[in-house]
């Protein structure tokens, strides 16, 4: 019977442990702002408007718009 009791209060101690921990990681990656880049035709994308985004093998990101592609 003791033993029992022992396990309740471990699985308890350990699922409040893992809660809290839980809480502390998302509270953590929640308050770091992300970073975004927007290009226009301004920058010389061919049309504001992008149908597809596509990165290749050499680590080149090619934008797809109406009017034509742009890297």
């Amino acid at each position: 019977m003791q033993q029992h009791m022992f396990n309740k209060k471990l699985f308890f101690f350990l699922s409040i442990l893992i809660f809290t921990q839980a809480i502390y990681i998302s509270f953590v990656f929640s308050t770091e702002r992300e970073k975004y880049l927007y290009f226009t035709e301004i920058d010389g994308l061919p049309r504001n408007i992008t149908t597809c985004i596509e990165q290749d093998i050499y680590g080149y990101i090619w934008i797809g718009t109406g009017n034509g592609i742009a890297r």
